[in-house]
């Protein structure tokens, strides 16, 4: 990878130690494996019956040597995607869920399944917390909630309300 794009090469290094990426992985020593993992994941299609790393090693020939590859908005992409999962689930996020908490060690098969879905719906998500700010200035969502409400004065108000609210 040095040989065929040094830029290529030492941006992903850097992405492999930034935070929070590098402490969220920090039961694997495989940082930039998986960093490199994220791209490819992302921008190359995946076609059935191919061995894993006949597709990671073309993928990272593609990426390296393709001039349509835009260094700068995958890299906005990867630290939004990971701070986004680090600021609501936590650096625990890719351990197994056992019911009750994240347990365990790293699984690659939640990595691929999380990161790749939050950063394909970043977009999706961000209106969400989105919503979720704007939900406190709702004049309705104001008048029924809070102490001293009637709790079925609320529900009747409230819960018809929600799935309209938050429909993108």
């Amino acid at each position: 990878m040095v040989m065929i794009n040094k830029d290529f090469y030492e941006w992903i290094v850097k992405l492999s130690k930034s935070e929070p990426f590098h402490s969220m992985m920090s039961q694997t020593q495989t940082h930039l494996e998986l960093a490199l993992r994220f791209f490819i994941y992302r921008n190359i299609s995946y076609q059935k019956g191919l061995d894993v790393h006949e597709y990671l090693d073309d993928g990272i020939l593609q990426l390296a040597t393709d001039n349509n590859f835009s260094m700068d908005t995958e890299e906005k992409v990867f630290l939004k995607t990971f701070s986004f999962l680090q600021d609501t689930i936590g650096s625990h996020v890719f351990k197994r869920w056992n019911g009750e908490s994240f347990v365990g060690k790293f699984i690659i098969s939640a990595y691929e399944m999380i990161a790749i879905g939050v950063s394909k719906n970043l977009k999706t998500l961000e209106k969400l917390n989105q919503k979720i700010s704007e939900l406190w200035d709702n004049e309705i969502y104001q008048q029924y909630s809070g102490a001293g409400k009637s709790s079925t004065m609320r529900l009747a108000k409230l819960l018809p309300m929600a799935e309209d609210f938050f429909r993108p």
